[in-house]
């Protein structure tokens, strides 16, 4: 440990890692590395195959009809089921963007290269970008 901290002072997780020194590996998700690796993975895609040409994003909707109900119980109060649904619907996209049942044509024909993260908005709401 670099030094003692008073709890008040660490308010991210950014700041935690500066005051104590930890070294998070790229594999967490969601660690100043792993945006770190994600970031120098886009620039290298873009220097080799020129910028994106389209961007994708979708945010989880509580009116989507599969939220509605699901045996009788609103999906709006099962975190855990509105994220099966919304990771499911991401798939469904996915394999309709890069063809996989389609020989590796795609709705919007041959993918060369796909970027995609998964994000969460501070109402807790999951959304997706796809770079293109």
């Amino acid at each position: 440990m670099k030094g003692k901290a008073k709890p008040e002072k660490i308010q991210t997780f950014k700041n935690f890692v500066n005051l104590f020194g930890i070294d998070v590996p790229k594999v967490i998700q969601g660690s100043p590395s792993y945006f770190g690796h994600k970031l120098q993975e886009l620039i290298a895609l873009c220097k080799s195959l020129g910028i994106p040409n389209l961007l994708i994003t979708l945010t989880m909707n509580d009116g989507w009809e599969e939220t509605k109900i699901i045996k009788g119980k609103a999906t709006i109060d099962d975190p855990v089921m509105m994220m099966i649904i919304f990771f499911k619907k991401y798939l469904d996209i996915i394999e309709a963007i890069e063809g996989k049942n389609n020989n590796g044509i795609g709705i919007f024909g041959k993918v060369r290269a796909c970027f995609k993260r998964i994000e969460f908005q501070n109402r807790g709401a999951p959304h997706f970008h796809i770079l293109l």
